[in-house]
């Protein structure tokens, strides 16, 4: 969508989760999100080996998400 809206006039946004392991087992995981997939600066981006912490980006993106589509 040219303008960042989906069908019906919905706004669009990306969350995208990467899991990696590094040579000596560890987990890497990386969130990078954007609520308004038209606004390239307002993306997010960060490197964890908390699963917990992870959950909790992502679960931020999607509050923040609800909050600006309503």
């Amino acid at each position: 969508m040219a303008d960042g809206t989906a069908p019906g006039g919905a706004h669009t946004g990306t969350c995208v989760v990467r899991a990696e392991a590094d040579g000596s087992g560890c987990l890497r995981i990386t969130v990078t999100a954007r609520v308004d997939v038209e606004d390239q600066p307002a993306e997010r981006s960060g490197a964890t080996t908390s699963i917990t912490t992870a959950i909790g980006r992502v679960q931020d993106f999607l509050d923040t998400f609800v909050r600006q589509g309503r």
